[in-house]
């Protein structure tokens, strides 16, 4: 007859397969049922650590939190020379779990925001999203830059009338991309699209998008757009170029016509056009846009879960003031005619 310790080992061994080939559903159910057993010795805090961490995965932030704090506390009475490393494992998937407890939290509300009901970044969560070690994963209005090694986010900042594209694929570990687009590179490119028929009007979001995503299939890469204001959509200006296609007149059409024209098709606008806004013909009017939460003070993709954390309450800006300093000077430079989109890494 099998041992207790026997079933738990195989069912800790079979959930490990899993795991590896990437069935984290099956993995966790195999990891419960080796932890079903008794003892709780060190092997049964194994698996109480493989759970957090294929909880982690499955997005299930709150579990993966409270199987590491159940762990920790056993851990204590348990005699192992083991114990010392999977507590150590349990209190960094703790840190972790919490951290995607926030994101996942702030995620939903960003779905759902209102200038009522702004979302605002937990201590937590600013500490990671503004770390001063993420300054290099800032893109701001006319850029565009996709993710690296260094940052678990991708950040810009004061998206009011801009619309920002993120687009991100769990493939490779996380990957993802994002397009800060102001109406002037819009308009610009409409200009020069009367020149040469061939190009989009963001060809260099276009083109940056199709470049990110090349070794991904289409149907892997998932689209947000967040931003602008329902008000400020329709743009004159686009009526001239576009006389007779009454859709063209409309910012937001020519974003999304760029994700298409990229080859993405899953894309989620629940965060775009959401505040209402007004025609912005003074300083005064768009300070209190910002003043009734109508603005994304800052948006950040995450790398690790393609899920997009944002912070619209005006009175709360958790934005480092050096970061506020950098997006001042580029959007100075800015053509008042518009201008191409650019790389954030050769901007300056």
């Amino acid at each position: 007859r099998t041992s207790p310790d026997a079933s738990s080992a195989e069912s800790r061994e079979f959930g490990n397969r899993a795991f590896g080939l990437g069935d984290y559903t099956t993995a966790k159910a195999a990891y419960m049922r080796a932890a079903e057993v008794e003892p709780k010795d060190s092997l049964w805090l194994k698996s109480i650590a493989n759970l957090a961490l294929v909880s982690l995965k499955l997005e299930l932030g709150r579990r993966a939190w409270e199987l590491c704090v159940h762990g920790l506390e056993v851990a204590s009475e348990i005699d192992s020379p083991d114990v010392p490393g999977l507590r150590q494992k349990l209190q960094l998937r703790k840190a972790s779990a919490l951290l995607l407890w926030n994101v996942v939290n702030n995620y939903r509300a960003s779905l759902l925001v209102t200038p009522q009901c702004p979302t605002k970044f937990t201590p937590l969560l600013r500490d990671s999203v503004c770390a001063p070690s993420n300054k290099g994963s800032l893109f701001f209005a006319g850029q565009f830059l996709e993710t690296d090694k260094s940052s678990r986010f991708l950040i810009t900042l004061g998206a009011l009338t801009c619309l920002v594209i993120f687009a991100w694929t769990p493939a490779h570990g996380g990957r993802g991309f994002g397009a800060h687009v102001p109406v002037g590179a819009l308009l610009h490119g409409c200009a020069r699209r009367m020149l040469s028929k061939s190009e989009h009007v963001l060809e260099e979001v276009v083109q940056a998008l199709k470049t990110t995503f090349a070794d991904v299939s289409s149907e892997d890469v998932e689209v947000h757009v967040v931003g602008g204001h329902e008000g400020e959509d329709f743009n004159i200006a686009l009526k001239s170029y576009f006389p007779s296609h009454s859709q063209k007149h409309y910012f937001s059409w020519h974003i999304l016509d760029a994700v298409r024209a990229a080859g993405f098709g899953c894309v989620n606008t629940a965060m775009q056009n959401v505040f209402e806004g007004e025609e912005i013909t003074s300083v005064q009017v768009e300070l209190r846009l910002r003043r009734m939460n109508q603005r994304f003070i800052l948006a950040a993709l995450d790398k690790e879960t393609g899920n997009i954390v944002t912070h619209t309450e005006n009175a709360t800006d958790p934005v480092p003031p050096v970061w506020w300093k950098s997006e001042a000077e580029f959007t100075s430079r800015l053509r008042i005619g518009g201008q191409p989109m650019v790389h954030a890494k050769t901007s300056y």
